[in-house]
Order: C-alpha cells, then structure tokens, then sequence
C-alpha cells in the first residue's frame, strides 16, 4: 500500500526578507501568503486518479521487465537437477465417539481376507480395552490389481491411478486416541515437480484500487480527473515465484485429492468431518543433487513449498533429512520432507540399484517417520478443536434472527457429546501420557532448526539443544492441551448455565402460552354457548311465527222443547 501527502509541501521554509528582525519583537511577523497561482500549479502536478489506475507510477515497464528476469534466474533449478514428490501421507484421528469407524474399516478388510482376525484389530482391541498407549501396527501393504503383493497384502482396483502402493501404520497416542497414517508412493515416472520450475513466467499486476481520505472520498476515487492530496493504493500482485508455486500446488492437488477421497472412503475418522483443504498431511520431496534448503532465504525450491518459511529443521543424526513445516497454507499446516536422493538412498535398505527409487526411499521413509508424523498429527487436531471451540465462543453472543431453543439445543448437545466429549478426554490424556507421545521412543532420528546446523562458522544459538523438532511438537501439543482444558472447562460451564437458563426461560413462555391457551379456549366456549343459546332462541321465535292458525267455529242451535202428547 502506497501512502501520500502533499501537506509537506505547506510547510516549505519561509524565506528571509519575510521574517521580522529581533528588533520588532513587538510586532507581529508577516504571513507569507502564496499566490492563488501556485495553489493551482501544485493541484495540477498532484496525480490523478486516470494515472493511479492506469499503470503503476513507480516502476517503468523496462524495471518490471528486469525485475522479472532476476527473479525467473533466481527461482530456476540449476543445469542437470530435478525435483520430483516421492510420496505423501494423510493422517486421521480415531477419537472416542469416531473409534468404532475404525474398527469397521478394519473388520472390511478382515472380511476380504478371512481366516483369523488381522493384528491390527487386535492391537486396537487391546489398546482400548486395558488402556495403552505407546504402541503401534502395520498393515500391510494395498496396491493395484496387476502389482506384487505379500500374501497378506490387498489388492484395491480403486486406489488411485498413479500411486504404486499405499502403507499404513496405525499408532495408539492415547489410551483414547488413535492416529492412523498412510503413505501413498507415487510410480516412479510421476510427480515430476521440474518442469514448472523452468518454465518463465511475468509477474502479474492485478486492479489498482484508489482511497482517497477526506469528505466524499468514495465518489473522488471515481472521478478520472480528480487528483486528490491524500490517498493510499492498492493492488493483487503475483510474483514469479507465487505462479511457479501455483502450478506445483495444482500438481499436488492432482494426486491429494483422489487419494484422499479413497483414504476417506475407507478409514473415515475425524479429520474426515473436515473439509479436504483443511486436513493436515505430510509430503516428500526429493532432489538429484543440491540440497533442497536453504538458510540465505527464498530458493528455487521455494515453489514447492520447501523453504518458504522460517520453521525449517535439519537431521543430524544422521544427516540428509530436512523439514518443514508451512503453518500458513488454508488454515492447516504441511510437514513437507526433503533430501537428496543419493543420500537418502544410503539410509535406506535396499538393492544397490533401487536404493535411489522413490519406492525404496519412501517405505525407509514411512518406517522411521510414521511415529513422528502421527504425533505431529495429534498437535493438529487439538489446532481442530481449538478452532470449533474458539469459533463456538465468538459466536455464542451474535444475534439470531429467530429464537429456535429446540435447533440450538441440539446443537449444543451435538458438541458436547462428540467434540466436548472428545476434546476433555484427549486434553487431559495428552498431559498425562506425555512420555508416550515422545518421538524419541520410535526413531532415532534428530530434527535440530537448520540455523543451528551451518557448520562449525555459525555456533548454534543458546538452547539450541532441546530445540529440536519432536520437542517443539510436544511443547505445542502440551501449551494447547492446557489451553483447551481451560476453555472447554468455561465454554462447558457457560453452556450448561445458558442451557439452563434457557430451558427456565422456555418453561415460563410455555406456562404463560397454556395459561393463554386455557384463557382463550374457556373464551371460546363460552362463546359458543352464547351464540347457540342465541340461535335456539331464535329458532324457536321463528318457527311460532311461521306456524298456520286453526280457527275453529261451533255453533249451537236450540233444541226443540218436548211435545206432550194427547190421549
């Protein structure tokens, strides 16, 4: 954003022959008043909005032209190298009131197999029953029809087109918790990852758009001809190596996505409930020769989301693993691992001639760092909870538009009986069985951060021992845990009170509606008697009025008095 003012130029110096000598301390010194001239020549050398909108005023179309090139050289890959993605691993999280989906998955397979039941079912049996945790199982590999496969592996014409094999391991964090994760190794002539990275490209100058401060400044940003005296620009620009970054971002997205629509179909848990950019997952990219980080700042490696920000670490022991960690990408976080072929191959077993194939590099891969990856997945959904939870707290007090107690209980008790539930245990689990959760109990491995292993010129940083990458895990998974065992405490405390309130809130209106009800009901009635006692009586006034009247007339005549007779 670009800020100007033109008020410096108000207070230009006043010049000598204006100011009064310190004899005349008693009168009063003499304004210098520009000429109405210089007011207009100053307005027409201010910048109009026509020109802020047109192109940018401070960099010429040969600089941009320059700039682009560097930048192009900068991020290109050197003469004879290549980077390729080895392999990526999704994670998800069983949590008590989503662990019986796992036990489906896993009697699926069971099913498709037969025989005895497989160890990992028994492994999770045992886990959730006598309360361990610490321990972990594999299963063995799934693949596609057509490719080697153990006689206890699985053969899965739906997994995705592309990957050679998926591998998975099943580690128990918790005696409540449970993270299952899953390596897919992608064939060996797929996720090519360099030819985005040669290609040149412009940086790309989106919408300026104008500000302008003061009275009406809405309308004076949409007047061509205007040029106002304060106002602040902005504008969209990709550099060279965000559109290099966006095309190896849609390569990944070539190979996540379908996978993790299997992975979903299949072991569906937790982090499933969540939308697919947001899940957490692990990757693995491999270079010929040069090492993929750097400490001097952004690289040609940078577009493949290594070495893009500050959380990098080196392995030492042994050396030729790096990592890092991106924490700013859709609101979830990427572990991304690298190394160089050649080296990564020496720490592996295998034949000499496949030492350097993604397949050999990627399972030596899965088997040291699955443990790791795992527990970095528990720090990423206790960031899930945090979220809901934090979201739930922010929205608690926004007015609705409607009062619906019944649709807001529910939702309320939809949290706490899965997400309260969850979250409270897992919290206090994690605090508890923190020796468990150390990586140090599973690999050997060291990750120490990459400024401290420059060399014996560069002396690591005070307390650069215990600031290594399992230890940076376990602080965040502790500080988080504290953090969500006090919020859940007050949001669970907030919302039982709330409840309650609402729950004496809804039974007077109910009391008030039946008494109301009662009311106009006896209202009605009586209503009703009314207007029938009125309608009988004139039904009967009516009917004496439309009844015929009989006369009837009995006339009497004399009768004749008794003759005597004679003899």
């Amino acid at each position: 954003m670009q800020v100007h003012d033109d008020q410096a130029n108000k207070d230009a110096t006043v010049p000598e022959s204006v100011i009064p000598p310190a004899s005349l301390g008693n009168e009063k010194p003499t304004r210098n008043i520009r000429p109405k001239k210089t007011s207009r020549k100053k307005w027409r050398h201010r910048t109009s909005i026509h020109q802020l909108k047109s192109g940018d005023p401070y960099a010429t179309p040969a600089r941009r032209t320059e700039i682009d090139a560097e930048m192009n050289n900068r991020f290109m890959p050197p003469p004879d190298e290549s980077l390729h993605l080895a392999s990526f691993t999704l994670i998800e999280a069983y949590t008590p009131t989503t662990v019986y989906r796992l036990s489906e998955s896993l009697n699926k397979l069971q099913n498709r197999l037969g025989g005895a039941p497989t160890p990992a079912i028994e492994h999770l049996e045992r886990s959730r029953n006598l309360g361990l945790a610490g321990g972990w199982v594999n299963i063995d590999l799934i693949r596609r029809p057509g490719k080697w496969v153990h006689p206890s592996g699985y053969i899965d014409p739906t997994l995705p087109e592309g990957i050679s094999a998926a591998t998975t391991t099943i580690v128990t964090a918790t005696p409540s918790l449970t993270i299952l994760v899953c390596t897919f190794i992608l064939e060996e002539e797929e996720g090519n990852l360099t030819k985005p990275l040669l290609e040149t490209h412009q940086t790309e100058y989106g919408k300026v758009n104008v500000f302008v401060e003061g009275a009406l400044g809405s309308l004076r940003s949409k007047i061509p001809w205007a040029r106002p005296r304060r106002f602040s620009t902005t504008r969209n620009t990709k550099m060279v190596w965000q559109l290099k970054k966006e095309e190896t971002d849609a390569i990944f997205e070539r190979y996540e996505a379908p996978c993790s629509e299997w992975f979903e179909s299949r072991f569906p848990g937790r982090f499933s409930e969540e939308l697919l950019e947001s899940r957490p997952k692990a990757r693995l990219i491999v270079t010929r020769k040069e090492k993929p980080i750097s400490t001097g700042g952004l690289t040609w490696t940078t577009a493949a989301g290594i070495n893009s920000h500050w959380d990098l670490w080196a392995s030492t022991s042994p050396e030729g693993w790096t990592a890092n960690v991106d924490r700013f990408r859709n609101q979830n976080s990427v572990l991304t691992f690298s190394g160089v072929r050649a080296v990564l191959g020496e720490l592996t077993s295998g034949p000499d001639d496949e030492r350097e194939s993604k397949w050999t590099i990627s399972q030596g891969f899965h088997e040291e760092f699955a443990q790791l990856i795992s527990i970095w997945g528990v720090s990423q959904l206790l960031d899930v909870y945090m979220r809901h939870l934090s979201h739930l707290r922010d929205t608690v007090a926004a007015r609705k538009q409607r009062f619906r107690p019944v649709a807001q209980a529910r939702k309320l008790d939809n949290y706490i009986m899965r997400d309260g539930i969850d979250l409270s245990m897992i919290a206090e689990e994690v605090k508890t069985h923190s020796d468990a959760l150390s990586v140090h109990r599973y690999t050997s491995t060291r990750f120490i951060r990459a400024d401290d292993s420059r060399g014996p010129n560069h002396p690591p940083s005070p307390g650069a021992a215990s600031q290594d990458l399992s230890s940076s895990i376990l602080s965040a998974i502790s500080d988080r845990a504290d953090q969500l065992v006090t919020s859940s405490r007050a949001a669970t405390t907030g919302i039982t009170a709330s409840a309650e309130l609402r729950q004496s809130i809804s039974n007077a209106r109910l009391q008030r509606s039946t008494l109301t009800i009662t009311l106009v009901a006896l209202a009605v009635a009586v209503a009703s008697l009314y207007v029938a006692w009125v309608t009988l009586k004139q039904a009967e006034s009516d009917k004496k009025k439309s009844d015929p009247v009989i006369t009837v007339t009995i006339q009497t005549t004399p009768s004749a008095s008794p003759t005597s007779a004679t003899p």
